[in-house]
């Protein structure tokens, strides 16, 4: 799991927030409120040769500000090199009242968003990162990048 900050943008500053997110073959929802992740990856995907195609993979995505500081703006994506494979949007509407309707999500004076996404047959023809990022109306949050490579992958 990674996480940054990053300063971008002319009328707001992103120096209080951070983005983080990690990449893994399932999410499950279970009884009593929990959420399982099922193969984590760290930092690379090994892949046995390319071309390959992976059966799913699933991006949890987050972000933190202050609560005196919410956000304007918030789109969340994940690129495979330069194209963009996730794009979720959350609607102003539900950033305005996220510290007052969803008190979850507040921790020690931050508001925290969160979202899932499941890529269906996703294909590698060769080497590539997956760049997860936020876009925010201060500009770019970069949550950490993955390596796609070739390598023997192991059993355990």
């Amino acid at each position: 799991m990674t996480e940054s900050s990053a300063v971008k943008g002319d009328t707001r500053s992103n120096l209080n927030r951070s983005m983080w997110g990690f990449v893994c073959d399932d999410v499950r929802r279970e009884i009593g409120q929990k959420v399982s992740y099922m193969g984590i990856y760290n930092s690379t995907i090994v892949c046995a040769a390319f071309p390959t195609t992976l059966p799913q993979l699933c991006f949890v995505l987050s972000v933190r500000t202050p609560t005196n500081e919410p956000f304007q703006k918030l789109v969340f994506s994940v690129k495979k090199d330069d194209e963009v494979i996730v794009l979720a949007e959350v609607q102003r509407e539900n950033l305005t009242g996220l510290s007052l309707n969803a008190p979850d999500v507040i921790e020690e004076g931050r508001v925290v968003v969160t979202v899932m996404a499941t890529v269906a047959n996703i294909e590698f023809t060769g080497p590539c990162k997956l760049k997860l990022r936020a876009e925010t109306e201060a500009g770019e949050l970069k949550g950490g990048t993955l390596q796609v490579m070739v390598g023997q992958v192991s059993g355990t």
